[in-house]
């Protein structure tokens, strides 16, 4: 994990936000990034289901309207947030090096989701 989210994620817990890590990867990949940063986990398929949303408040005892889901994904982080009425932050994804099946996604969020990642309308707005 990169350093400056290993800081961000202190520095938040620091300031009193709980954080926990909800990831449709299996517990042996997750439980190694909970431990390091010392963070519960909700891992397994979980997003954007209900489900996995609602244990992840559980943990945080904290309701839906005090939660912010920060992803880097439109149909499983964002959408999953949404379907609950949780804020949610998208972000850019933290490793370029993604599967097959995860750079098809992205493409389909980019196409439906209207999201562009540089270019003459990326973040930083048009081109003059």
């Amino acid at each position: 994990m990169p350093a400056a989210a290993v800081q961000w994620i202190h520095r938040a817990r620091g300031l009193g936000f709980g954080v926990c890590i909800l990831s449709n990867n299996p517990k042996s990949r997750v439980s190694r990034f909970s431990r390091e940063l010392g963070v519960p986990a909700v891992c397994g398929w979980v997003k954007p289901w209900r489900s996995g949303y609602e244990r992840a408040l559980g943990i945080l005892g904290v309701r839906r309207e005090q939660a912010v889901m920060i992803g880097d994904q439109v149909f499983t982080d964002v959408l999953g947030a949404r379907r609950l009425g949780i804020m949610s932050i998208l972000v850019d994804p933290l490793n370029r090096r993604e599967p097959l099946h995860t750079r098809v996604v992205r493409v389909l969020e980019r196409l439906i989701a209207g999201i562009r990642r540089g270019g003459p309308e990326g973040p930083e707005g048009p081109e003059p």
